[in-house]
């Protein structure tokens, strides 16, 4: 099993923006999280983006490894 794709989601509210992000394995499992950093969501955005692929293509229950690493 290998982490396959991120996707990030940006929910809207008339003064906040919150940000989640989803990272799937090819066996179909999927993890979220929550980056919200209220108007500076497109730089957060990035950043996740940028960081997943040094992640991608590895083994996703090496947790502490990918926490230590990012």
């Amino acid at each position: 099993m290998k982490i396959a794709e991120l996707r990030t989601y940006v929910l809207s509210t008339a003064n906040k923006h919150y940000l989640f992000a989803a990272i799937q394995t090819d066996a179909g499992l999927v993890g979220f999280g929550e980056a919200t950093l209220d108007h500076r969501w497109p730089s957060v955005v990035a950043g996740i983006e940028e960081r997943f692929r040094a992640i991608a293509g590895q083994d996703p229950t090496t947790v502490e490894k990918h926490w230590a690493m990012l």
